[in-house]
This record gives structure tokens, C-alpha cells and sequence, in this order.
């Protein structure tokens, strides 16, 4: 029996061990046998199933007899050899199959394994672990794992029932943590969950084993590393908790002050909070020097929320006196009178008017400077206490009067009336001068020139769709207009207003023209223009033609509307 067929019968059979031993004991001959029949072989297998005995097997088979590290990365990587179950305990016989290569070709498919190994791969139902197996193995062998996020992820993933000392990898991908954002952001999906006795929470696990395995300092250092490096509140709450369990001591927080005060400014809120509460500490312990007190307390009443700005107005309040430090912190407080909520600007108002006999000459002109941006009620309780306020004269920019552009002529011709029809079928959202302008001329025009418009209005208008001119143009060819008053009271206001308006056009039609054609583009109507419109075409002398050509089947309300009309324009 030849190496392929002895490799064959192994794989058929779904023996990952056999086959393992088998590419470890044959020669380089063999390998490459196996190696020149695997893809064919592959071929046949094709499709492979979810739980196909052989798909293992191959990938052991691969692992072990191809011939660069290139072409076996690729191999154990290939999507149709990873199956959904049966993966655990594979990466020992891979490790088996390549062990008689040499250690520089292991450690070269160690690196390429691992560039290829990315913190998304574990995010699936089961995850292939033999990837990160295979790496860490090969890794262990040079006794030079690295510390990347691929590598990090499987560890904290892999590794999270394994008690630290049962784990020899604990030393040193524990401290990965705080450098691999992905290994954070995974933890910190579970803060705070309560999935039941019966679920294992990962960060609940992993911070007791860190907080109980690792030194102090180090896990502060690691944690303000972290939390420098900025991310979302949902990235960093893992590390936040962590923190928050070491409960920093007032000693602890003044050697790492400088790295709490960069974080005051622009961290999101949970760390802030955090920062300031050991910024507070430190000051209640040894009062900072004003220098430092000034950068705290300005990044902080800059910030944008409310609670934590008003946190730093009481601190700001608490420790004037006992730190003597009355007069900065009067100006500092002073500095909120132009925040946007009126909560804070009061209550940086009371904390300034209560504190007025520590205030110096000097602070006292800061407070009122400051007080010039304050509304009125609160500037004249300022004004009160430290004197008048100047306020800002604010110079109102003159702006250009609006110009209107040009309104179109009006539609003189069923001829410029067939082009506008046209246009305004293939136009996309057309403004309301031209939609006027239509309008406008179907009721003056459309009657006389339907013959000669038919055929344009059934082509582009013939559907009936109760909004804008298609009314009309739907009225135009029933020779009456469609009951629309469904549509009105089920339409929301405006749009039943504009409705409304083309159903009075289409109750016009063959009439004269409309009185409430806008003569500007602003949707104005120049009472003079529609005085000369009314002259021109009689209204009062149409009112009965227009009446008698309203359809019989006119609505109560269209009937009441024409005999308003009358009465307004005739005066009887």
C-alpha cells in the first residue's frame, strides 16, 4: 500500500490521530506524495458536510505533508475546512503532523498563522479555537508568544474557566489585556449583566483573577493606560469596574495625578467621574497647589454634563474656605455663568453672592465681567452683590433686503400649456411658482383646448392621484372633478390645505382667472394685481356663470364656498 493510499484510508475514516502520526514518521518523499494528491482528493470530496468525518482529517493531512509554511497556512485556513463541531483537540495532531519540521519553518507558520488570526474570529456560535491553539503551541516551542489582539481575544476567550494557576499563559496574557483593545471591549459587554447562577460572567471571572494574581500597581498602571488611549463608554467599562474595585488610596492617586488630570477634559463620563473622584481624594488629603487646582476645575466646568459639572461646583464651594483658596475659586465658579443650562448658571450665582466678602477688588471685577453674559434676573442679583454690570452692547447685523427672483409670464397658449404638462410630469419636485403657473392655466385654458391636450393629459396625467395638478388634469378628462373629501379628512392639515386648494381649481374650470395666483415668488399676491384681475375679467359679473358651471354633483361645502365668494365680491 503506497503513503497516499495508507494517508486515504486514515482520512476516510475520520482518524486525525492516525493521520497525524503517519505524516510525522513518513519521509520527505512521502509528504510530497500526499502532498500532490490532497487537492484532487479535496475535489472529489466537494461539497464537504457540516459534519463530514474527513474534514479534520484534511486539515491535519495538509498541515503535515505540504511543503511551505505559505501553502500550509493557507491550507489550515481554507473556509471549507472549518467545520461547526469537532474542532476540539485538533491542534494537538496538527502539531504532531508539522513536529518533524524544522523549529525556523515552525516558527515562520507560527508568525503567518498569527497574522491571520483576528479577534472576530472567536465571535461566532462555536468558534474555531485550532487557529489560536496551533499559534500558541508553536509559539511556546520558541518561548516567544505574542502579545497581539488575535492571540489575546482566544486567550481570555479559551482560557476563561482555567484556574491562573493551572495556566501557564496567565503570566503573560493577563498584562495583554490592557494593551489589546479587543480583549477589553469583549469583557466589558458583560459588566453589570446578571445572566443567573447558571452563566459564567467573563468579567466578573477575569477581574477576580487579575485583581488576586497580579500586583497593585501594576493593574492601576494598566487601567489609566487604558483609559488614556480613550475609547467608548461600552470599550472601556471592564476597565472602569477594575478600577473602581482597586478603590485607589489618596497615596496612590497623587503618585498617578497627573494622569487623572489628562483624563478630566475629553474621557467620556464613567471615566471622568472616576478621575475626578481621586482628584478629589488627593485634594482632601494634601490640598492641591493652585496651579493644578485650576487645570482640574476648568477642564471639569467645561464639560458637558450637568452632574458632573455640578459636582465640581460644590467641590469648587466646599474647599474655598478650608483650602483658603476663596478668591481663584470664586472667579473659577464664576466662569459657569455662561453654561447653556440655567441650573448651573443659578447655582454658580448663589456660590458667588454667598462668598462676596472673600472677593477682592480684583476678583470682584472678574465676577462682574463674567456676569455680563448672564440673562437679566440673574446679572441683577450679581449687580447687587458686587456692583454694576456692563453688559455688552450686541450689534445687530443689517441684512440685505430679499429680492425675489422673476416669476415666469404666465401660460398664454394650449400650446405652452401642453409643453408645461409635459414638463411637469418629468420634473422632480417642481417649486410652487411653476406648480401655481400650471395650475393657472388648466383652469383658463384646459376646457377650451382639451381636444388638442388629451392626448398629453391621459399619457401623463390619465392615473388618478388625488394631489397637485393631477385634479385637474383627472377633471379635465371626467368633464367634473373627483370626489377627493376622503382624502381631505384623512390628510394631515397641510397636506389637506393644498389639497383643498387644487379641488376649488378644478370646481373653476373654464372660468376666469384665479385670484390666488401668488404675483411673487415669495407666495405673495399684490392686492393691486388681483383688484386689475377682478376688473379685467368681470367677477362680478361671472359670478352666476361660474355658479352654473360648477358640476350638480358639487359637494355641500364647494356650494357653500361659492355662495361665500358671491357675497364677499358682489357685497349682498
Amino acid at each position: 500500500m503506497s503513503v497516499w493510499e495508507e494517508m486515504r484510508t486514515r482520512i476516510q475514516t475520520g482518524n486525525s490521530a492516525g493521520v497525524a502520526a503517519l505524516a510525522a514518521r513518513i519521509d520527505e518523499a512521502g509528504r510530497k506524495e500526499v502532498a500532490a494528491a490532497l487537492p484532487g482528493y479535496l475535489r472529489e470530496c466537494v461539497p464537504l458536510g457540516r459534519n463530514d468525518l474527513r474534514t479534520m482529517p484534511l486539515r491535519v493531512a495538509g498541515a503535515g505533508c505540504l511543503g511551505g509554511a505559505a501553502a500550509v497556512a493557507a491550507w489550515l485556513a481554507r473556509r471549507d475546512l472549518r467545520p461547526v463541531r469537532g474542532i476540539d483537540g485538533i491542534a494537538v495532531h496538527v502539531l504532531t503532523a508539522v513536529s518533524p519540521r524544522t523549529s525556523a519553518w515552525r516558527l515562520d507558520l507560527a508568525r503567518r498563522l498569527a497574522d491571520r488570526l483576528r479577534p472576530s474570529d472567536f465571535d461566532r456560535w462555536q468558534p474555531d479555537y485550532m487557529f489560536w491553539e496551533v499559534v500558541v503551541g508553536l509559539f511556546a516551542e520558541a518561548e516567544q508568544i505574542p502579545r497581539t489582539e488575535g492571540i489575546v481575544v482566544g486567550w481570555v476567550r479559551r482560557h476563561i474557566g482555567t484556574d491562573p494557576a493551572d495556566d501557564p499563559l496567565f503570566p503573560v496574557m493577563a498584562p495583554a489585556i490592557f494593551d489589546a483593545d479587543a480583549a477589553g471591549e469583549y469583557l466589558s459587554r458583560f459588566v453589570g449583566a446578571d445572566y443567573g447562577s447558571a452563566f459564567v460572567n467573563p468579567a466578573e471571572v477575569m477581574s477576580a483573577r487579575v485583581l488576586g494574581n497580579m500586583k497593585r500597581d501594576e493593574l492601576l498602571d494598566g487601567c489609566l493606560r487604558r483609559l488614556l488611549r480613550g475609547g467608548t463608554q461600552r470599550e472601556l467599562a471592564w476597565f472602569v469596574h477594575l478600577h473602581e474595585s482597586l478603590a485607589p488610596s489618596p497615596e496612590e492617586a497623587a503618585s498617578r495625578l497627573r494622569d487623572y488630570l489628562r483624563l478630566l477634559p475629553a474621557a467620556v463620563s464613567a471615566v471622568a467621574e472616576s478621575a475626578f473622584a481621586r482628584v478629589r481624594a488627593v485634594d482632601e488629603s494634601e490640598p492641591l497647589d493652585q496651579e493644578t487646582f485650576v487645570e482640574a476645575a476648568r477642564a471639569l466646568l467645561f464639560r458637558p454634563e450637568r452632574r458632573i459639572v455640578k459636582a465640581t461646583l460644590s467641590w469648587l464651594d466646599r474647599t474655598a474656605a478650608s483650602a483658603d483658596r476663596q478668591g481663584i475659586s470664586i472667579e473659577l465658579v464664576a466662569g459657569a455663568f455662561g453654561h447653556e443650562h440655567s441650573e448651573i448658571r443659578e447655582r454658580a450665582v448663589r456660590i458667588v453672592t454667598k462668598r462676596v466678602t472673600s472677593a477682592d477688588p480684583l476678583t470682584a471685577e472678574t465676577v462682574r465681567r463674567s456676569a455680563s453674559v448672564l440673562p437679566s434676573t440673574e446679572r441683577n442679583v450679581i449687580a447687587a452683590a458686587y456692583g454694576a454690570v456692563e453688559v455688552d452692547t450686541i450689534e445687530v447685523p443689517v441684512l440685505p433686503p430679499v429680492v425675489p427672483r422673476e416669476l415666469d409670464p404666465p401660460i398664454a397658449s394650449p400650446a405652452e400649456l401642453r409643453g408645461a404638462i409635459i414638463e411637469d410630469h418629468h420634473g422632480w419636485d417642481p417649486a410652487w411658482p411653476e406648480v401655481e403657473r400650471l395650475m393657472a392655466a388648466l383652469v383658463t385654458h384646459g376646457p377650451a383646448a382639451i381636444g388638442e391636450l388629451r392626448p398629453d393629459i391621459e399619457q401623463y396625467g390619465g392615473f388618478y392621484h388625488p394631489e397637485g395638478n393631477d385634479i385637474l388634469l383627472n377633471a379635465l378628462l371626467a368633464g367634473s372633478p373627483r370626489p377627493v373629501d376622503d382624502v381631505l379628512e384623512s390628510a394631515p392639515a397641510p397636506d389637506a390645505l393644498f389639497r383643498r386648494r387644487f379641488r376649488e381649481a378644478a370646481d373653476l374650470l373654464g372660468g376666469p382667472a384665479l385670484l390666488a395666483t401668488p404675483t411673487s415668488a415669495t407666495g405673495h399676491l399684490d392686492p393691486a394685481a388681483a383688484s386689475e384681475a377682478a376688473d379685467t375679467h368681470r367677477i362680478r359679473d361671472t359670478i352666476p356663470a361660474l355658479t352654473a358651471w360648477t358640476p350638480k354633483s358639487r359637494s355641500t361645502r364647494v356650494a357653500k364656498e361659492a355662495a361665500r365668494l358671491r357675497t364677499v365680491l358682489t357685497g349682498s
